[in-house]
């Protein structure tokens, strides 16, 4: 059985992958991790290693459909 230290719920993990998104330093991470408010930055990484797999995977199945066409843009989004 997990201590209740190693459990993790969807509402850390989803904390820990925005923590990541905006860029909050390895520290602080690390410290919200230890009193349970986020995931450990390797399961934070995990995570996203994880969803990137899964999102390669899903633009690779849609573009043996045929029916996804590709565009780039310069958007660039500051969340502060």
């Amino acid at each position: 059985m997990q201590s209740s230290n190693q459990r993790c719920n969807a509402l850390q993990s989803m904390f820990g992958v925005f923590l990541h998104a905006s860029n909050t330093p390895a520290t602080v991470r690390e410290l919200l991790s230890r009193i349970g408010v986020s995931v450990s930055p390797n399961a934070i990484n995990e995570a996203l290693s994880n969803l990137s797999k899964e999102a390669e995977a899903e633009i690779r199945r849609l573009g043996h459909t045929h029916l996804a066409s590709y565009a780039y843009d310069n958007l660039d989004i500051d969340l502060k």
